[in-house]
Formats: structure tokens, C-alpha cells, sequence
């Protein structure tokens, strides 16, 4: 079964599959992939498509936001990089940390400030990404 991601998860997702390190989004394989956080109740899966994989940028614009990358460096299989996205919504600002482990597995840890109306609200995780298998 394919669960729709949450919108912000989904840019990063794109971002991810982009930039990172030794592998761009054309090395990373297309197919079933999962994502698990602490903070979730259960996986979240998603179809990485052979067009998603050509242009990860044209998946983000179809959710209505906007992200740039800004201050990206690379230290071995680690990529980290501020990743900052305006939405209908608002402005949000993550420290981004990627650690690939292969064309169908790799790590992400963010650091995220989204901005309200009443302030900052800060939140971090960690999420964990591996190919388990063909779409449906």
C-alpha cells in the first residue's frame, strides 16, 4: 500500500534524491521506497518514479513550495546543506544531514525552524530511507 507523504517530508524527499553525496538523484534506483522516523507511528512509503529521477525539482513545485539549497558540504558519504522553503504557508529553514549508504538506502537528520504567527517553532528528526521494492 502507498502512503501519500506529509508535504514538507515530500520536499525533502525530492532534495534528498537531488543532492546526495557521490549519488545524484539519476543514481538512486526507481521503485518502492520506505521512510521510518522515531515520530511515526508506522512506515511511510512512496513510488520514486524514472521521471522523479530524471527532475526531483518538478515533484516539489507540484505541492506549491519552493526550496533552495544553501551552504552544502560534503565529507565523505556525508552531505549537509541549509535547505529553505517558502510555501503557501510560510517560510521554514532545516539544517539538512544526509548520509548515503548506497543507490537504494541512505540517512537523513533535520533540524527545522518554521515560522507562524506566533514565532519559531522548532522541530528535529531523524529519518531512515532503504528501496524495498517495485511500485504497484
Amino acid at each position: 500500500m502507498r502512503i501519500s507523504m506529509p508535504q514538507g517530508l515530500l520536499a525533502l524527499v525530492a532534495v534528498a534524491f537531488t543532492a546526495c553525496p557521490g549519488a545524484h538523484a539519476q543514481d538512486f534506483r526507481p521503485g518502492l521506497w520506505e521512510m521510518t522516523a522515531a515520530n511515526l507511528p508506522k512506515p511511510h512509503t512512496f513510488c520514486f518514479t524514472e521521471d522523479m529521477r530524471k527532475d526531483p525539482k518538478v515533484e516539489m513545485a507540484k505541492h506549491g513550495g519552493e526550496c533552495n539549497k544553501e551552504n552544502e558540504t560534503t565529507s565523505g558519504d556525508t552531505l549537509s546543506y541549509w535547505l529553505i522553503c517558502v510555501t503557501p504557508k510560510g517560510r521554514q529553514a532545516s539544517k539538512v544531514t544526509v548520509l548515503t549508504r548506497g543507490p537504494d538506502h541512505f540517512t537523513m537528520v533535520t533540524d527545522t525552524a518554521v515560522d507562524t504567527p506566533r514565532g519559531p517553532v522548532t522541530h528535529k528528526s531523524s529519518m531512515t530511507y532503504r528501496r524495498i521494492g517495485e511500485c504497484n
